[in-house]
Parts: C-alpha cells; structure tokens; sequence
C-alpha cells in the first residue's frame, strides 16, 4: 500500500455565494524535474475517481458534498503528495487548482 505525504491543509474563503464549487486537478508534475506525468489515477476520499489528472471535479452542494475532502494520486513506481481542501460554496478553478507532485520511488 501505499504511504502518501502530507502536504498541507487548504482553507478557501469563498469569493460569492453559488451552490456549486469546482476545484482543477492539472497535469501531474515530477517534483525534481518538472516533467509532465501521464496517467497519473486521481482518488478522492480514498475511492478511485475513474478519472486521471489533468480532470476538474464540481461539488454541489445539494447533494452534501460540501466540507473537508482529501485528493490522493496514483501512479505505478511513484510517491504523490496529497491534497486536503474544504469544498464550499462558489469555489471556481481559478480559486483553486491542484498540481499533483509526485518522486519516483525505488
């Protein structure tokens, strides 16, 4: 299994009231090199997405998915640092957008 970094915890303030908040998952990044990773498996909360970086994500907040969710990436070979982030109302993906980094492992 694999053991994941943590990076830090994002707060966003939301910008206006809306119902829906999206939050930008880029292409995946070599932390050393800067290279581009493809794919790159993008879980949330734990649970495979079945999507790859780069993907947006849109919570609603109708259906209670508001609050404190936590982005883990995944990649055969390959270490990321996750991403914890509290979703709230009006989010858009110029207020917050995840570059997955990750390091080759051995």
């Amino acid at each position: 299994m694999t053991n994941f970094l943590v990076d830090r915890k994002y707060e966003i303030q939301s910008r206006s009231l809306f119902e829906t908040a999206t939050i930008e998952i880029r292409q995946a990044e070599d932390e050393y090199t800067g290279e581009k990773l493809s794919d790159v498996k993008i879980y949330l909360d734990g649970i495979y997405t079945k999507h790859y970086a780069p993907h947006n994500f849109i919570f609603r907040e109708e259906k209670g998915e508001f609050g404190t969710h936590t982005f883990t990436f995944s990649k055969p070979g390959w270490e990321f640092y996750l991403k914890e982030v509290d979703v709230m109302s009006g989010m858009h993906p110029d207020d917050y957008i995840i570059t997955p980094v990750g390091y080759e492992v051995a």
